[in-house]
């Protein structure tokens, strides 16, 4: 099954706008885990997001990018995320 939003008021980057990697949208709900994107869909762009993530080029919060759980964002999570996109059945396990 896919991650699903947390309820209202669950971001905590303080502030109140979004940009892509953000843990919180400009709602303050919290990013859904393994969707830097914020575009609720987790899809092959989220994985090239997570994977650039992994070597230093693109910042994005762990509690959205470390999707397997490991305490790092490295290809192993984009590798999670290429698998969601394409309907394999495998599940995320986000730091929140």
């Amino acid at each position: 099954a896919l991650p699903i939003y947390a309820p209202a008021e669950q971001g905590t980057d303080g502030d109140q706008s979004f940009t892509v990697g953000d843990a919180c949208m400009s709602d303050c709900r919290a990013t859904m885990c393994g969707d830097p994107n914020g575009n609720r869909v987790i899809n092959v762009t989220d994985a090239l997001l997570v994977l650039r993530s992994a070597i230093g080029v693109f910042p994005c919060a762990a509690e959205v990018c470390d999707v397997n759980g490991d305490g790092t964002v490295n290809s192993s999570d984009g590798l999670v995320l290429l698998k969601i996109s394409v309907g394999q059945p495998v599940s995320t396990n986000c730091p929140r």
